[in-house]
């Protein structure tokens, strides 16, 4: 979330009703669990995975030694970091980007031939992009991320978390804006995303 500096912020942001609301205005009526209860729990004997293959390639090296030391302060709490495989996840991702730009494509569609202004470059070229991939590329991407939903619960079965980089390159500012960034941001999030395991 652009508008908070660290997890805690987002939780807080969960926690307030008004705002949940605001994201979320179909939701249900009933007040939003209190996220902020377990930051300060102890996690002494917690399972962390941590996946190197695909996760850690081609990152940065400021990323990758904050990773390092988050990783070496999880051990030092007490936590039990491990080495895990998981499955294709570059493939996760691939199968992610058809299914996210085919389905944003075709959400915008109407928005997008009549004031194609409100929409930056960026977006534009990212939408154009998903109208090209075809009906038969798209069942075949969602064939292949139920194959992957399942291979990732069973790895991930006997673990309380997983620590991995979100992005390869470090927070960038909103302005001025990082055009490059744009797609690198969430290469991480989209191999998780499309195995329903949403990644923040």
């Amino acid at each position: 979330n652009p508008a908070n500096r660290t997890s805690g912020g987002d939780q807080l942001y969960f926690t307030d009703p008004d705002k949940t609301r605001a994201i979320v205005k179909a939701s249900l009526d009933r007040p939003p669990s209190d996220y902020t209860a377990g930051l300060a729990g102890d996690i002494r004997g917690w399972r962390i995975g941590v996946s190197r293959r695909y996760h850690f390639e081609a990152f940065g090296r400021e990323v990758l030694d904050a990773v390092e030391a988050a990783i070496e302060r999880l051990r030092d709490l007490g936590a039990k970091v491990q080495e895990i495989e998981l499955p294709d996840m570059q493939a996760a991702h691939a199968a992610g980007t058809v299914i996210l730009f085919s389905e944003a494509a075709a959400y915008h569609a109407a928005d997008l031939r009549a004031r194609p202004e409100a929409y930056s470059e960026a977006m534009r070229d990212l939408l154009e992009v998903g109208g090209l991939f075809t009906a038969a590329q798209y069942l075949s991407a969602q064939r292949l991320r139920r194959r992957l939903a399942e291979e990732t619960a069973q790895a991930m079965a006997d673990l309380d978390a997983i620590l991995l980089p979100t992005s390869p390159v470090p927070a960038t500012p909103i302005e001025p804006d990082v055009p490059e960034h744009a797609v690198l941001r969430g290469r991480n999030c989209i191999s998780f995303n499309v195995v329903s395991l949403p990644a923040v």
